[in-house]
């Protein structure tokens, strides 16, 4: 079997090898020297980065920096944009850092890195000092096909320095069209190597011949030595690991790509099609005026005379007249009138034929003038005294309507709330507002609900867990029986990951099999997760689809905390099953090998300090596939509001404000001291 030796790492890259081996930084805090350097809550790259440029000094701190950047970003990396602060513990010593074996660091952090990433059934990447396994990889495997100089000559410490850029592309094509394990095989690397050799034109050909086959055997005993086979073949199944990450990869890239294409599709319809809608509708109100115009202009037409027609006769234009106007006519007769030009027959009264064709010929008229625009521009008609009117094609675009936030009824406060919220804000900071199953709530606590910019703790999370624990339709969903866990015993987990529960006291061993059972009780366990002082998200333990739930209101991220929770959850489950307590439900008991799936693609929060706000309205309407209701940042922001005035009017609540110094309006709440928290807008009353 091929193993990767301290040696090998000292002449791939020339870390120094001489000393005691080291496998991980020692557990040892220096909480001033971390208060030194960190940058927030970590040692971040960037803070060492932008200490380089600033700094033109180089003294102890400076040395420490460096071998503190150079080991999160080259010997022992991460996924993580921060080194750990253990390593602080090998660089305090300044004049010891020379001669501490970093070889065996950087291979035994890269070993244990390949270890958890076999055991992890999850997709996740690859840690460790992986150039330092591409090399060896290169080095162990010659290949004479690239350079047979180069293995001869080159091998000075550190090889590394032999590999260009563009040797390392034609070596990596030489491995997608060989395949992987393909090469002479060197069990030391430290020596040149001697290609094989072309058949000369002075050699006899039988010796060349001789000398290939037993070259040929030599390779031929090589190949059956089982131990070379499984190195190869654990060689080829890592590689193929790598591979297929980098497909999942991949293909979750082009699955984001495809949802975002088809997504700006669908508004770009949406959009034309309200563009359509808008247009017809001017051409429709456009028509409609036009035709009004053009009916008013014709009846305020003075009458007058039509030219000659070809047959010389003379008419008279006439008069618009109603339906009413016309039945009149036909009851009275018409009227006699003396004009000259006009014969005195003319002044006899109509037959019924005449009465007939006069009214045919009104409405005929009429419904000629008044008839629509069809494939012709309307002519300008001119009043006594008003300008010309122009009716055009053009159409005017809309004004596209302001949008107006919605808020749903249920996250507003009412007038009754308003005292109660007033009382919250002038309580003494440790007054105990809230005491409901365990779950307390001072001033103090509750302060993180009367400001916008501030997290939310734990002891309200708790207090809001006893209320929705109590609510019964919330126990039942469509994914099965649920469990709602409160804060303090998820962080419990996290603290007994590694704990070995056999050696602890009965009652605590009692009470980690009670949890197991309950827990096993359920089809779904709801663990709220907390990032410390970073970041709230929800956690759902499916238990008939053997999934992890991940619902997070800035979408997809870290979920290392989530980790530890699954490790010290699969303790407590695995010691009762152990002790054989309860019954079998759960088909499997190894929570930490159930794959994460993330629920929240898209984040949903617009600020940075409403997570656990979300966290507690994911655990309220999860149902095991879906949220029951789409809430916005804006009835989250509600929401706030509303939350300390729900955990103290709660039934739970031993505390009655009632018997306190409540103010009973809102002239009697303003005698307390003012601050800069929240206030409630009271609430309009619907119109009639």
């Amino acid at each position: 079997m091929l193993t990767m030796t301290i040696d090998d790492v000292d002449h791939l890259i020339g870390l120094p090898s001489k000393g005691e081996e080291l496998f991980e930084a020692p557990k040892k805090n220096l909480p001033q020297r971390f208060s030194q350097y960190k940058s927030g809550t970590n040692i971040s790259f960037i803070s060492l980065t932008d200490y380089f440029n600033k700094n033109k000094t180089h003294d102890d701190n400076f040395i420490r920096r460096v071998v503190l950047y150079t080991i999160g970003v080259f010997i022992c990396p991460t996924l993580q944009q921060h080194v750990a602060s253990d390593y602080l513990n090998l660089v305090e010593n300044v004049q010891d850092i020379r001669k501490l074996n970093w070889a065996s660091l950087t291979r035994n952090h890269l070993i244990s890195c390949i270890e958890n990433f076999h055991k992890k059934t999850s997709p996740t990447n690859l840690k460790g000092n992986l150039a330092l396994l591409q090399l060896w990889y290169w080095e162990k495997f010659c290949v004479h096909e690239l350079d047979p100089t180069s293995f001869a000559t080159g091998r000075d410490r550190p090889l590394i320095q032999y590999w260009t850029e563009e040797r390392a592309r034609i070596r990596g094509d030489i491995t997608n069209i060989k395949g992987f394990g393909y090469g002479q095989i060197i069990h030391d690397i430290r020596k040149p190597i001697k290609p094989p050799k072309e058949p000369s034109t002075t050699e006899d050909p039988n010796t060349y011949q001789e000398r290939c086959q037993n070259h040929q055997s030599d390779n031929d005993t090589q190949a059956t030595n089982t131990n070379l086979y499984e190195s190869l073949q654990e060689i080829k199944a890592f590689m193929k690991a790598v591979q297929m990450q980098f497909l999942r990869l991949d293909k979750k890239f082009d699955d984001r790509a495809r949802e975002n294409t088809q997504a700006i599709q669908s508004i770009n319809k949406r959009f034309d099609a309200f563009m359509k809608g808008c247009q017809s509708e001017s051409q429709r109100e456009a028509a409609k005026s036009n035709n009004l115009q053009t009916s008013d202009a014709l009846q305020n037409e003075e009458p007058g005379v039509k030219k000659n027609q070809p047959d010389g006769r003379k008419y008279k234009k006439i008069k618009t007249y109603t339906k009413d106007d016309v039945l009149q006519i036909s009851e009275s007769g018409p009227k006699k009138k003396q004009s000259a030009g006009i014969n005195s027959t003319e002044n006899k009264s109509e037959t019924k034929q005449t009465r007939k064709r006069n009214e045919h010929t009104i409405h005929s008229t009429v419904s000629k003038r008044q008839r629509p625009r069809s494939g012709r521009e309307s002519k300008p008609i001119r009043r006594k005294d008003d300008d010309f009117l122009y009716y055009g094609t053009k159409i005017t675009k809309p004004t596209e309507p302001q949008k107006k936030i919605l808020i749903s009824k249920d996250y507003m406060c009412t007038e009754e709330d308003y005292p109660i919220f007033e009382y919250i804000k002038t309580s003494p900071q440790k007054k105990l507002l809230v005491d409901m199953n365990d779950a307390l709530v001072n001033k103090t606590n509750m302060e993180c609900l009367l400001y916008h910019h501030r997290y939310v703790n734990s002891d309200v999370v708790n207090a809001y867990v006893c209320c929705l624990r109590t609510t019964d339709h919330l126990g039942y969903r469509e994914g099965g029986k649920v469990y709602i866990e409160n804060a303090y015993i998820t962080a419990m987990f996290k603290r007994d990951k590694n704990l070995d529960i056999k050696g602890e006291p009965i009652k605590h061993r009692q009470f980690i099999a009670n949890l197991a059972c309950c827990y096993q009780d359920h089809d779904m366990v709801f663990l709220p997760i907390n990032i410390v002082n970073a970041h709230w998200y929800l956690a759902v333990i499916n238990a008939p689809e053997r999934q992890i739930h991940v619902l997070d209101s800035s979408g997809p991220g870290n979920r290392d905390d989530l980790t530890y929770v699954l490790q010290g959850l699969e303790n407590y489950l695995t010691f009762q099953d152990d002790e054989n307590i309860s019954t079998q439900k759960w088909k499997d008991l190894r929570v930490t090998t159930w794959p994460l799936t993330e629920q929240i693609r898209i984040p949903m929060q617009k600020d940075v300090a409403s997570c656990g706000l979300f966290m507690l309205k994911f655990m309220e309407h999860w149902t095991g596939t879906r949220l029951d209701h789409n809430f916005t940042q804006e009835e989250i922001k509600k929401f706030r509001e509303q939350l300390p005035v729900l955990l103290v009017k709660s039934p739970l609540n031993v505390i009655d404000i009632t018997k306190g110094n409540a103010p009973s309006s809102k002239s009697d709440a303003q005698e307390g001291d003012e601050d800069d928290g929240l206030s409630i807008d009271k609430p309009i009353p619907p119109t009639s």
